[in-house]
């Protein structure tokens, strides 16, 4: 990992626990996908990119429907 993701994450950390949260581990390796199953219900799975593992749960993250801010703007978290 080089040193701008470092040093991004140190800042993601921090930012999560000025939010009130301890004992952050932020793990990169690991993707977030929005998709529609073959039910045609909306799910989110969470993927490990080391084994390829997922795991599923239902609905849609409330931060990923379409938004009029930037991508640059971290939003506040919940």
């Amino acid at each position: 990992m080089d040193q701008a993701n470092k040093r991004f994450l140190q800042e993601l950390t921090k930012l999560v626990e000025a939010q009130g949260y301890r004992g952050v581990l932020i793990v990169p390796q690991l993707f977030v996908v929005q998709a529609r199953g073959e039910d045609g219900n909306d799910y989110t799975l969470i993927i490990n990119s080391n084994t390829l593992q997922a795991f599923r749960f239902e609905g849609k993250l409330p931060l990923t429907e379409k938004s009029e801010v930037p991508e640059t703007v971290l939003p506040k978290l919940h």
